[in-house]
Parts: C-alpha cells; sequence; structure tokens
C-alpha cells in the first residue's frame, strides 16, 4: 500500500514586482491599462507545431440573465444559450458572473523563436485551462501546460489542466469578482495536509485489485492522540473525474484552512475516495464497512453519525443520494451539489434516519429543473416532491455559475458555513 504525505497549497505562487508568477508558462501581471487590472500571458514553446490554441475557462455571462438560467453552457456558440449571452475575456464587464471551465478557445500567436503566447485581461479567480497542439503531420491533441503541471500529479491524481490565479483588484473588479476566499492561506502554519494513499476494501467487477484510492485533508495542528475524535466529510467527484478534484479544481483544501484559521470553523477532516470505479452500491458499502473504520483507525475520525457529512457533485451526488437512502443513519450531514436524482434506482422514503439535507446548483444548470436522462428528477422538482412527502432539507441554494468549478467551491463554501455541524 503506498502512501504519501505532504503539506500542499492550491498552487505554489509568489508575487514578485507586481507579477504574480506561476511558472514559464503563465505569467499574471499587474496592468493599469487593463480593464481588470491584470493581464495574464500565457506562452508554450513549441516550434514545429502548426497550430495551437488556448483552451480554459474564460466564458461569462450577465448574472440573472434569463436566457442563461438553467441552460447548457457549452461554449460560446453551443448548448442553448443565445451566443450574444455568452461573453469573453474581450467582453468581460466588472459583476459577471463565471461560467464553463473548458468552454474558451483562442488561437495562440507564433513568435520567431517558436513560442507561441496570448494574453487575457482576466478578472479574480482560479482558471483552468490547457493547451490544443496541431502537430506537423496535422494530428491535433489537447495537452497540459508542460510549464505548469498540476501539483496533485505529483501524489498520484491525474489532473490533466493547469490552473493559473488571478488577484482581486478593487477599484476595476466588483466586489462580487473577489475569489480570494479560494487562494492559498498565506500564514503556512495554517495549512492543512493532503494525504493520498490506497485503502483495502472489496474487489469491485472489473478491479484486479482491492485497493481504492482516496484523498484526505488533515486540518492544521492535527493531533492524533487529541481526546475529542474528529469529525469528518466524505466528499465525492462527478463522472470522469477522480480522487483529487475537489482538492485541485475545487479548492476545498484552501477555502477550509482559511475559515479554520479565521475560527469560522472547527477542525474536521475530507476524505474522497476515486468512486470511478464500481457502482454507487458498491461505493456506499466500501465507505461504511472499510473507509470510516480505517479513518478511525489511523486518524483519530468519529464514529458518530452526527459527527459525519457525505456530500458530492454531479455523479458524486448520484453516489451522496445512495448513500442518503442505504446508509442515513451513519451520517448527520448530507449535501447534494448538481445532481439530479435517479428516481427508478432509489426512493427517499427508504431512508431510515432524518439527517440535515442540503441542495445547491448553478445558476446555468439545467439541473436544476430540466432532467439531463431519462428518469432522473431534477434538483427544482425533488424539493417540490420532498415537501408533499414531508421530508425536511435546506432550501435549493443557487449560485453563479454552470455545471463546473466555479459552482462547487461555492456550494461547498456554503454548505460549510450554513450547514455542516451547524
Amino acid at each position: 500500500m503506498k502512501k504519501l504525505l505532504i503539506a500542499l497549497t492550491a498552487a505554489a505562487f509568489t508575487l514578485l514586482s507586481g507579477s504574480l508568477v506561476l511558472a514559464a508558462g503563465a505569467s499574471v501581471d499587474a496592468n493599469p491599462d487593463s480593464k481588470t487590472g491584470y493581464t495574464v500571458t500565457f506562452t508554450y514553446e513549441n516550434p514545429d507545431a502548426q497550430a495551437v490554441q488556448l483552451v480554459g475557462a474564460f466564458n461569462f455571462y450577465k448574472v440573472n440573465d434569463i436566457y442563461v438560467f438553467s441552460s447548457e453552457t457549452v461554449s460560446k456558440g453551443g448548448g442553448t444559450i443565445p451566443e450574444d449571452h455568452i461573453y469573453t475575456p474581450e467582453t468581460w464587464e466588472p459583476g459577471m458572473a463565471h461560467m464553463n471551465d473548458a468552454g474558451y478557445v483562442a488561437d495562440m500567436t507564433k513568435g520567431e523563436d517558436g513560442v507561441w503566447s496570448i494574453s487575457l485581461d482576466l478578472p479574480c479567480a482560479c482558471y483552468l485551462y490547457q493547451y490544443r497542439v496541431t502537430d506537423a503531420a496535422g494530428e491535433t491533441t489537447t495537452i497540459t501546460d508542460p510549464a505548469n503541471i498540476p501539483w496533485v500529479n505529483d501524489l498520484g491524481a491525474a489532473q490533466v489542466r493547469s490552473q493559473v490565479f488571478v488577484p482581486f483588484d478593487a477599484d476595476k473588479q466588483a466586489p462580487k469578482d473577489d475569489w480570494t476566499y479560494i487562494f492559498p492561506v498565506e500564514d503556512e502554519a495554517a495549512k492543512g495536509s493532503i494525504i493520498w494513499t490506497e485503502v483495502e476494501g472489496a474487489t469491485f467487477e472489473g478491479q484486479e485489485t482491492n485497493l481504492h484510492e482516496i484523498m484526505i485533508y488533515l486540518p492544521a495542528d492535527f493531533d492524533a492522540e487529541r481526546e475529542e475524535p474528529y469529525k469528518v466529510l466524505y466528499i465525492a467527484h462527478g463522472g470522469g473525474g477522480e480522487e483529487g478534484d475537489w482538492f485541485y479544481q475545487g479548492h476545498i483544501d484552501a477555502i477550509t484552512d482559511r475559515l479554520i484559521a479565521s475560527g469560522e470553523l472547527e477542525p474536521f477532516i475530507i476524505v474522497c475516495n476515486d468512486r470511478s470505479k464500481g457502482t454507487d452500491e458498491e461505493n456506499t458499502a466500501f465507505i461504511v464497512n472499510d473507509l470510516m473504520p480505517y479513518m478511525a483507525e489511523n486518524y483519530n475520525a468519529s464514529t458518530e453519525p452526527a459527527d459525519n457529512a457525505v456530500a458530492g457533485l454531479s455523479a458524486g451526488g448520484k453516489l451522496a443520494y445512495a448513500v442518503y437512502v442505504l446508509e442515513s443513519d451513519k451520517f448527520g450531514y448530507f449535501g447534494f451539489f448538481s445532481s439530479a436524482f435517479q428516481a427508478a434506482t432509489y426512493d427517499f422514503t427508504a431512508a431510515v434516519a432524518d439527517p440535515v439535507i442540503y441542495f445547491g446548483c448553478g445558476y446555468a444548470d439545467p439541473r436544476i429543473t430540466l432532467p439531463t436522462q431519462e428518469g432522473r428528477i431534477p434538483m427544482g422538482t425533488l424539493c417540490i416532491y420532498l415537501d408533499q412527502l414531508g421530508i425536511d432539507y435546506v432550501g435549493l441554494k443557487l449560485v453563479d455559475g454552470a455545471h463546473d468549478w466555479f459552482t462547487w467551491p461555492q456550494l461547498y463554501y456554503d454548505f460549510v458555513m450554513t450547514t455542516l455541524w451547524k
């Protein structure tokens, strides 16, 4: 069983002479001529390429635009939103909302030195991006920025998109443009630790091993001998994802570090397992029968239902629904993010306990009102159904964003601040 323990931030960066430098591939410079106050320059060296494009999270919409509400937002000119309701860095205005973490595509310019580049004026946020490279033979491949590799690759979770943080300029951006709450905390002593390891459990169908990858967040000053065991949030990633998603793309370690350091949250543990293997029923059994005992034995984790919670986004919300229906008596809190309910598979009335339930979704996500697949109940309709059943829940929180990594950090923040352990 392999195991690696290191203290990490969401991304390493330093501020030097007004320039926020992440790596050779992406630099962020304070710029008085930029309408956001900052200009990001992306560079990629490949003299043999025929063409290179920047693909990333650089689309926006106007807050409360009815054309965007509960609509599919794939890219400019795609989905169900009219093209003139999707904005780019060139047409951005203060206070606009982010959407689509891979929706923007732009041609990069090749210099005489074989370096491709593009500069964008961007407001505060953390942006995911890749390069789409067409080689000399005409073959096109989408790659991670080789000069800005995701930190989780060092742990074993295979993230494929690079990221760049852009600071907040209060003079040129609106208050709602301030995303610094997802930035790594400045005080090194306040940073928690990330562990990537494998836990033994049942061998799922199609697997050759009984080892399951997990990532664990331990709060700063974690004490394995503390008299009071730690509370634990088990959080699930979405379809096509892995156990590193919530930490690298969702910044939950940085968000939690900040809130614990400020005294707004008590220290607790976060665990994410790779739910891409096995069925929801198999992963539910793994969490309850294998993962929870492992955490109690190795990390002083509480086994009391009131001290344990489950949350998940999209397909991870589907897992959270399964845990609620099958094992509701093991957990005191549930968070369902951007996930329609599979009515044909589970029955809410089958739950034997009455934990606290939280729903949240992005404003531009069709999962609010439109079924994404046959047999799925959208979140708004599900809440009406629960009202009829008399099942209590904590509203349906809508935040600006789509079905993307701009929405889910906001929902995590709201969940832990309004509901979890309250």
